[in-house]
């Protein structure tokens, strides 16, 4: 971005929020990458938030890269979800384009580890933790229905939206 400016797409109005973000299916040897995040009791895949003229395959390098020191190969765009929710007593319609992705050196080995930076929006503490792809839908983590989803049939590319307000 120009001047080092990051400008991550999302909109804040009375009571209503958008966000526009990617999240990476990091998958080695049938274990899959997920992520807890600050205060939230449930885990989800890892990502972010897509910045203002950024290619979403490269948000996912990008946004994977800053947060577990490893890189990965964006292999295929696997599902586009919008999701309508309530947090912090707003209106939430988050887009979020999940992409199934590996890590690139071939002598990688799966580690679990805990990430803590001054993000733009203040500390974050995020957990990262590899689980038996067999066993997701076990966990409480979100999305259930990408979850549910990616288990059952990984290499079929949907749209799924999920409405918990139902406007």
């Amino acid at each position: 971005m120009e001047n080092n400016v990051t400008t991550d797409v999302k909109i804040k109005t009375n009571g209503k929020r958008f966000k526009f973000r990617v999240a990476g299916i990091v998958e080695h040897n049938n274990q899959v990458l997920l992520v807890k995040m600050n205060q939230n009791p449930f885990y989800c895949f890892p990502g972010g938030h897509v910045e203002l003229l950024e290619e979403t395959s490269k948000a996912v390098e990008r946004e994977l890269n800053e947060e577990l020191y490893f890189d990965v190969k964006v292999e295929e765009l696997l599902y586009i979800h919008e999701n309508f929710f309530m947090a912090e007593n707003d209106k939430f319609h988050e887009l979020c384009f999940y992409f199934k992705a590996r890590p690139i050196d071939k002598n990688f080995k799966p580690y679990d580890k805990i990430h803590e930076e001054l993000d733009k929006e203040g500390w974050v503490h995020h957990e990262y933790k590899w689980f038996d792809k067999d066993k997701l839908t076990d966990l409480y983590a979100e999305p259930k229905l990408i979850i549910k989803n990616y288990v059952k049939d990984s290499n079929k590319f949907m749209h799924l939206v999920t409405d918990d307000i139902k406007k």
